[in-house]
């Protein structure tokens, strides 16, 4: 878009708004078709749906990736005016590192459009092995009926968004850079009770010179009011500030006639970093091209640096360390992008000539950012976890972008405290301890003990929790501003939930002590990791943490297996910070491919022999009738029942299997899993009580 005259916007939006009507569109049903017991295809197909996680197990040969939103569309919740495109399908790279009971997985993620445009949110993943598919995951936007004829234009919505922000520069004043572009697209809010709606919106990033502000504007399509805001930028040989000599500084030699200089590019290991310092920066012109030349970069003559350029050589080294635990760990991620795309530096950032007192990440123009301040005047903000977590907030950035408010906010600062955390651990070789900023002098968070930073140790902590329930996104922290919803506090529930899953230990959930093995840092970070990356649907409703929960537990799952002592430590981890219950595993899910990391099992489910269970449906009792050749003399059969959360619901053991009665008079109705297991073969098998 190019520039636009701006002189009579708000003349114009004032008329508008008097003449036009805003259009809410709310959910259509109440149970999403992916997540009803009674949708034919779940009752066929579906081994365990996990409701409240949007995430569904699949039967073995069950579902190919191409007949999921073809031959089954009907029952996936799309409407005639409704298509899914798919965007991209990437291959596992964890489990080549590493034996799994998985095959390599590939996830192809799905966006929907309404009508030809885009539903923001609305994206559906299936996690398939090339010909089956082994979970999905995700939302679909059901029973959508709005128009998506703009009655605002393009141009009077970015005039409205500049008026509402009233910035005094904006980076196409100084710049060589042209008016943003919007983009046309259908969005989900919900107002200050709570309400959910969807809207048709123009969508604008827009980036301020006069202060540090980079944030997308959502412009409502109809009435030309703002719907909502997301921040772009996430806060949070030489020797090194703090962490003494150091003998592996990553820089590059350049060589003119006239002499030869050594710069902060680091390009060693597959690095590619750019590292310079605020001395020729003001504001938000480290954006433009034209300042990452050689000659306006930090340099040594003889490439020893000794006390010279601190600031920029600290955050240049531990954005190099970042670098590499990502890459050289079994994670196997090139830089932020995957690919190897360049990251940038800016160390002893300043605005308006006053130092920042914070460190952030930022992109813009497809480029990635880092800006590191001082937290005073001598305490440089270049510490291993620092670097770590904004860096981690470029891999989210570039693989799974969370949205900077509410609970998808809080997990995005998390995923960073994660890895930040691990950064520390790997660049040290140990492991130190679970704070933040402590090097700097700028402790700001301990994810063992997230209460001694007013941050909730488990989800809706009295005192600690912040309410994201009709809350409006405000920057700032309180009293000025809410944390966009709470996202630098909602963020220790995720927090502790990965430090008892690395140490174990027990937490105290309203007077409940809840304990939790531990797998130790590295498997956790693998789920971790693994969750964040290929699972990239978020809860639409941004209340609580179901989702990744269920995410996470299913990562385990394909990364260790089902009811494997990770398996069972991720559950027993979040039931210890008050997201779901601790129950049982599936044991018969896909146990064909599981066998290995299961004990006791001898046999798969591909048995040649039958069991039947009558009367199916049923409301009273069950008999299991096994065919003659499968019997054993002596032999003790398990029978376990499993309602479609996994729940373990019925449990009995006999010697005579043929003709064994159930009662089931006791469970609800619903779809539930019946599992024999003895010491030669297992069986699935599902019925109905009604």
């Amino acid at each position: 878009m190019k520039k636009l005259n701006l002189k009579y916007s708000n003349r114009v939006i004032l008329g508008l708004i008097a003449n036009l009507f805003i259009i809410f569109i709310s959910f259509a049903q109440t149970v999403p078709k992916l997540k009803d017991p009674s949708n034919p295809l779940i009752i066929e197909h579906a081994f365990l749906i996990d409701s409240l996680g949007g995430l569904i197990y699949w039967n073995e040969g069950a579902l190919t990736p191409g007949s999921f939103f073809t031959t089954h569309r009907s029952n996936t919740g799309l409407g005639d005016l409704d298509s899914m495109l798919e965007v991209i399908t990437w291959k596992d790279s964890l489990l080549e590192d590493e034996d799994s009971p998985a095959p390599d997985l590939y996830h192809t993620l799905y966006q929907q459009y309404y009508n030809g445009l885009k539903v923001e949110g609305a994206e559906y993943t299936l996690h398939h092995d090339g010909e089956e598919i082994w979970i999905s995951s995700g939302f679909i936007a059901e029973g959508l009926l709005l128009s998506v004829t703009p009655q605002i234009s393009e141009s009077v919505a970015l005039s409205q968004a500049i008026s509402h922000l009233g910035f005094e520069t904006w980076i196409w004043d100084s710049i060589e850079t042209e008016y943003p572009d919007g983009e046309l697209l259908i969005i989900f809010v919900a107002d200050s009770n709570g309400n959910e709606s969807f809207k048709l919106a123009w969508k604008f990033t827009i980036v301020a010179l006069s202060e540090l502000y980079n944030s997308t504007i959502y412009i409502d399509a109809t009435t030309g009011g703002v719907c909502k805001k997301l921040s772009n930028i996430h806060d949070d040989s030489f020797n090194h500030y703090y962490y003494g000599n150091k003998y592996d500084l990553d820089t590059r030699v350049h060589s003119t006639w006239i002499r030869t200089r050594h710069y902060l590019f680091a390009n060693d290991f597959t690095r590619n970093i750019y590292s310079t310092d605020d001395l020729n920066y003001h504001d938000s012109y480290f954006i433009s091209d034209k300042y990452w030349n050689w000659e306006d970069m930090p340099f040594s003559n003889d490439d020893i640096w000794g006390n010279d350029k601190w600031s920029a050589t600290a955050a240049h080294y531990c954005a190099s360390k970042s670098w590499d635990y990502f890459k050289q760990t079994p994670l196997n991620r090139k830089g932020m992008t995957g690919w190897g795309k360049h990251v940038r530096i800016v160390a002893d950032y300043k605005i308006n000539g006053n130092h920042y007192n914070n460190a952030s990440y930022v992109t813009f123009n497809n480029e990635d950012y880092i800006l590191v301040g001082r937290y005073t005047n001598n305490n440089y903000l270049g510490t291993y976890d620092i670097i770590g977590h904004e860096f981690t907030h470029g891999v989210t950035n570039r693989s799974r972008p969370l949205p900077y408010e509410k609970i998808s906010g809080a997990l995005n600062e998390s995923f960073s405290d994660i890895f930040g955390y691990m950064i520390e651990r790997y660049s040290f070789g140990y492991h130190r301890n679970w704070t933040f900023g402590e090097d700097a002098n700028a402790l700001v968070r301990d994810m063992k003990y997230p209460n001694s930073f007013s941050n909730p140790s488990f989800y809706m902590q009295p005192q600690y929790w912040v309410n994201v329930i009709g809350c409006t996104p405000v920057a700032g922290a309180p009293p000025t501003g809410n944390d966009f919803c709470g996202v630098h506090f909602n963020s220790g529930v995720q927090n502790k939930w990965f430090q008892l899953l690395t140490d174990g230990g027990t937490n105290n959930v309203y007077g409940s002590s809840r304990n939790v093995a531990g797998i130790g840092a590295d498997k956790a970070a693998r789920i971790a990791y693994y969750t964040l990356i290929n699972y990239k649907n978020y809860d639409f409703q941004n209340s609580n943490f179901n989702t990744v929960r269920a995410n996470s537990i299913a990562s385990a799952a394909i990364l260790y297996g089902m009811c494997s002592n990770e398996y069972n430590n991720t559950c027993a981890a979040w039931h210890a910070v008050n997201v779901g219950n601790y129950n049982p595993c599936a044991l018969s899910w896909r146990i064909s491919r599981f066998l290995n990391n299961l004990t006791g099992l001898k046999n798969n489910t591909k048995s040649v022999f039958d069991v039947t269970l009558f009367p199916n449906p049923t409301s009273n009792s069950i008999k299991l009738f096994v065919e003659q050749s499968a019997l054993n003399e002596n032999t003790v059969y398990k029978i376990n029942i499993f309602d479609n959360q996994g729940k373990l619901v019925l449990s009995s053991t006999t010697s005579n299997i043929n003709g064994y009665e159930i009662n089931v008079q006791s469970i609800s109705e619903g779809i539930y899993n019946l599992i024999i297991i003895n010491s030669n073969w297992t069986k699935s098998i599902k019925f109905v009580k009604q």
